[in-house]
């Protein structure tokens, strides 16, 4: 679905992120993953070798962003994905924690677009997703106001952003996932109990999401075959929010 095709993937390293780029390479693309963590990038360098670009960047900040940007040229897509998510009582939040999480969340994908367009890197076309999340503007967690924020402010963002772009025919689109299996709340250093985990996906009429549901979609929307599709909040929650 995506031979010939050159995607950038932020967040590659791991969980969603590293799925999404895997699918890419799996559906003919060449990626550029993008990651903070050498011995990660250096790991998947030796899988799938150098026909494929590694960049080591910390996005959270404008050095890192530049060091991106630098090494994009020719791109057909791109696929935003690194994020952070952190519980935070609304009594709690000040202006560090709002930076935290917002420079990744949101800042750094506003930010790594402007740039991108501003060197007409990403070719007429070409599709850009994000990777948000039903928090954003579908459902409300105690302790998630910064993190649901930053989701709804990508959606928003990307409705604008299919508008200006669309005379170029490229399409923007989110995909808004519910609970995804990742090691990051699954793992042996779990925030959270197997029977809480058990009790609540419960609540999901098909149970929780596999990181690669959102890899297929992604790579969907980055294909020819979702050339007509833009501007759409796309929901993959297993039914969580039609209930």
């Amino acid at each position: 679905m995506l031979n010939g095709k050159r995607i950038l993937v932020t967040g590659a390293t791991s969980g969603i992120g590293n799925e999404i780029a895997r699918q890419c390479v799996a559906n003919g693309a060449t990626v550029i993953f993008c990651g903070r963590t050498a011995e990660r990038l250096n790991s998947l360098r030796a899988e799938f070798g150098l026909e494929h670009q590694y960049v080591q960047a910390d996005i959270s900040n404008d050095e890192g962003i530049q060091t991106l940007l630098n090494a994009c040229e020719q791109l057909h897509g791109i696929v935003h994905c690194a994020g952070v998510m952190k519980t935070l009582p609304a009594k709690f939040i000040n202006r560090e924690s709002l930076d935290e999480i917002m420079n990744t969340n949101f800042y750094a994908s506003v930010l790594i677009n402007s740039g991108l367009l501003k060197k007409k890197a990403l070719q007429k076309g070409g599709a850009i997703v994000f990777i948000s999340s039903i928090s954003g503007n579908f459902v409300a967690l105690k302790g998630n106001a910064v993190y649901s924020a930053t989701k709804g402010a990508l959606n928003a963002y990307a409705k604008v952003l299919a508008l200006e772009l669309a005379n170029q025919s490229i399409s923007v689109n989110t995909i808004n996932p519910g609970m995804i299996r990742t090691d990051l709340w699954a793992g042996p250093e779990a925030s959270i109990s197997n029977e809480q985990i058990i009790e609540d996906e419960k609540r999901y009429p098909l149970g929780y999401g596999e990181p690669v549901d959102v890899a297929e979609m992604c790579v969907f929307l980055l294909s020819a075959k979702a050339k007509w599709i833009t501007g759409s909040n796309v929901i993959l929650d297993g039914g969580f929010t039609i209930q």
